[in-house]
């Protein structure tokens, strides 16, 4: 988990505008997706290869 940005601190406390929200929330997701996008296919190789050690034990 990321710590918060002094304007994300701000809009937390109810300080930001209902744009400067938007905008911050925006810049969250887009952050968020690109890192399960570059994550999902580690986990992906990580859980097939177990599952197959599993298999070959059968």
């Amino acid at each position: 988990m990321r710590e918060l940005h002094e304007s994300e601190l701000k809009a937390v406390s109810g300080g930001a505008t209902t744009t400067e929200y938007a905008i911050l929330l925006r810049q969250t997701i887009a952050t968020d997706a690109v890192a399960e996008a570059s994550t999902s296919p580690v986990l992906k190789t990580k859980h097939d290869t177990a599952k197959n050690s599993v298999g070959n034990i059968r």
